[in-house]
């Protein structure tokens, strides 16, 4: 894809401001983050031959996994409780929650509630959002 190709992009032109590139230069480069992107703003997501992408990251989220990337990313923070104990019955951190009678039931209110405003949950949540953009 040409840089021409790519800031035809809706959300180019929703950030640019009139601009040929919206994104501010990195220090030492006069190229931004996408431009001059660095090994750990790579996708780095696996894909079928054994290798990785390599679509720059550093402003979006690569397109061509940025929605199971999503779905991930959800399915974690989903089970984001089931790393805590649980104080209502007690089951330990990897353990389903149970109800009085011994069978496993959805996560007790109580684990969910710890697990919300965690540095884990507000990562995840950030990078849900960021990969929304």
């Amino acid at each position: 894809m040409t840089l021409d190709e790519e800031l035809g992009d809706s959300r180019w032109i929703r950030y640019s401001g009139g601009l040929r590139c919206p994104f501010d230069r990195r220090a030492g480069s006069d190229r931004c983050p996408h431009h001059d992107p660095r090994d750990d703003e790579l996708c780095r997501y696996p894909v079928g031959d054994g290798g990785a992408c390599t679509v720059p990251q550093g402003v979006f989220a690569c397109r061509n996994h940025r929605y199971v990337r999503i779905a991930d990313f959800k399915d974690r923070l989903e089970q984001l409780p089931l790393d805590l104990d649980c104080g209502f019955c007690g089951a330990a951190s990897g353990e389903s929650c149970t109800n009085r009678n011994g069978r496993d039931v959805a996560f007790h209110k109580k684990r969910v509630s710890a697990s919300q405003g965690s540095e884990a949950e507000k990562e995840l949540s950030d990078t849900i959002e960021w990969l929304s953009i």
